[in-house]
């Protein structure tokens, strides 16, 4: 195990030390951000790829039924439990090395955290998105040559070696290296101090150790071959294609509109009018509702909903509570008895529905401090429905078009839902997904219109 560690600085309080055995994808700003949400003498990190945006787990029941899947959209970062193996990353405050010199003429990653523990320091071990590649493994090894800053290397140029053979890519050449005529390199390669290759070989993708002579006529591709015995060996990776899959290669597909065009400029404009105008106007109901929901119930006037935004940013949503407290707790124990499909819920005279809250659903009052996000900048007035992360996870491409615009207090899918059973999810994604693609003036005037109507409606309704 190699125990050889590179240090460097990470701001003016920490030390961040690296674990030259091991190549991550962690880069300076996720140091930067776990060092500054803590108060720590050392933080252990290691590189875990479940962690990245795009990387899809199954997960899995007791007995081995599949439960679901879970694909985050963003990078995390976790804390996790203290383990025996070597972390691939430590960051020490300065404070410990000077209260304890004697850590810094340790270089065994074990012994230092036993003394660091002993001088009482307090530690915190964290998990965050990224690759991890294991240099004392063929695999790791291999996978870096097929990075793209080695492909980069400035190598200079060799005379010595015969104008017969053959080279393609980046080829590293230690001391002493013999290559016969007719032999075929094919970079990225590394070929250590006192290698022989013999005529008619061909070298591909490979790590050549000390010494080590490779005979007339051999095949090495793919390979980390170390010693003399290695060369016999049938072990290697089978082809390029195992370089590991990074999830930064996957992007976020929202659609974007010109800022001069409805969808991109002019609509927002319409939405801060607009949202203006309903708060002035409806400054009584605020106040009389407010009312209403303190005498008839314990708790707050507004209930905050964390919902996703544009591009995936979360807000409160704002609403009149028309729920008692703990109702998200009590959601769980009743989901077995939930009336729609898909990842919403929904039930007929939902026991958690106060007295005053069911009249504010039914003339859909309980919406209107959802102008106030509207004003925000938020929501828009018209726009997919405003959900949760866990319910926007369901279909990416689903999410990656509802996100691209503001949700809505109203919307395509809120006036032409037909609520069959078993169809209101299929119709929830088809009407959004139409949103998105058609977004212009008229079809918002209309939703509007539609709206408005189906309010009157059922406002009248209520005392029909």
């Amino acid at each position: 195990m190699a125990t050889n560690l590179n240090t460097a600085d990470s701001g003016s309080n920490y030390l961040l030390i690296h674990n030259a055995r091991f190549l991550t994808t962690l880069s300076s700003e996720v140091f930067d951000t776990i060092a500054g949400g803590v108060d720590a003498d050392v933080i252990t990190i290691q590189a875990a790829e479940e962690l990245s945006a795009f990387y899809e787990t199954a997960r899995l029941t007791d007995q081995g039924y599949l439960a679901g899947i879970s694909r985050p959209y963003y990078d995390g970062i976790e804390p996790r439990i203290e383990t025996a193996e070597h972390p691939h990353h430590l960051l020490i405050h300065r404070r410990l090395l000077a209260q304890a010199p004697s850590l810094a003429q340790m270089s065994d990653m074990e012994t230092w955290l036993q003394h660091a523990g002993q001088a009482g320091a307090k530690c915190l071990h964290f998990s965050a998105a990224g690759t991890v590649w294991d240099l004392d493994s063929e695999e790791g090894l291999l996978t870096l040559l097929s990075d793209e800053a080695f492909e980069e290397c400035v190598v200079p140029q060799r005379h010595d070696l015969p104008e017969s053979i053959r080279t393609a890519g980046t080829i590293l050449l230690g001391q002493h290296v013999h290559v016969d005529p007719d032999v075929i390199l094919t970079g990225p390669v590394i070929l250590c101090d006192g290698v022989t290759i013999h005529a008619g070989a061909i070298v591909k993708n490979a790590v050549i150790g000390p010494g080590v002579k490779i005979a007339s006529g051999t095949v090495i591709r793919n390979r980390v071959v170390w010693t003399q015995q290695d060369c016999a060996s049938q072990s290697g990776l089978s082809s390029v294609s195992s370089y590991p899959f990074k999830a930064a290669e996957c992007v976020q597909s929202f659609r974007r509109w010109p800022v001069l065009s409805y969808a991109g400029g002019l609509k927002r404009i319409a939405d801060i009018l607009f949202s203006l105008v309903v708060l002035i106007l409806s400054t009584p109901i605020f106040l009389i509702v407010a009312a209403v929901i303190k005498l008839t119930s314990p708790g707050p006037v507004f209930y905050p909903a964390r919902r996703q935004g544009q591009y995936g940013v979360e807000f409160n949503c704002l609403k009149f509570r028309t729920m008692i407290v703990q109702a998200d707790a009590l959601q769980e124990r009743l989901r077995v008895v939930n009336q729609v499909d898909g990842p919403q819920f929904k039930i007929e005279d939902d026991p958690r529905i106060t007295g005053i809250g069911k009249f504010l659903r039914d003339t859909c009052i309980d919406e209107i401090p959802q102008f106030i996000n509207v004003l925000l900048g938020q929501m828009s007035v018209v726009g997919p429905r405003p959900s949760p992360e866990r319910e926007n996870r369901t279909c990416p491409a689903w999410r990656d078009a509802r996100l691209s615009v503001r949700p809505g207090i109203t919307g395509l899918w809120q006036i032409n839902r037909t609520r069959k059973i078993g169809m209101d999810f299929q119709e929830w994604v088809y009407y959004d997904m139409e949103y998105v693609r058609n977004l212009n003036l008229w079809m918002d005037v209309r939703i509007c219109v539609r709206t408005v109507l189906h309010l009157l409606h059922q406002f009248l309704k209520q005392f029909g």
